[in-house]
């Protein structure tokens, strides 16, 4: 159903088992996304949007927004927000 109308991936939280997935559409198939080595999930389709699952469990209002905000700092995420309002960065081609 998710795929079928068009979700690109979706996050699932497990309570009791504290279990986060990220599960992403490839191939017509939702597959898990890894976490990286620090143990952040970072969105293939949204650049910059981290999560850390850890922190989540732990209750760590501090860290939770700090990953967001390291996510967003690249480049790849200010591009992502440019084509998203439909403009171009000063340096891309037409």
């Amino acid at each position: 159903m998710y795929a079928r109308n068009g979700v690109q991936a979706y996050l699932v939280l497990q309570i009791y088992a504290q279990r986060v997935d990220w599960f992403i559409l490839r191939e017509d198939v939702y597959t898990s996304l890894a976490p990286d080595a620090a143990g952040i999930l970072r969105s293939e389709i949204f650049p910059g949007l981290w999560f850390d699952p850890a922190a989540f469990w732990r209750d760590d209002l501090a860290a939770l927004p700090a990953v967001v905000q390291r996510g967003i700092a690249p480049a790849a995420h200010a591009a992502f927000v440019v084509r998203l309002r439909g403009t171009r960065l000063p340096d891309e081609d037409v």
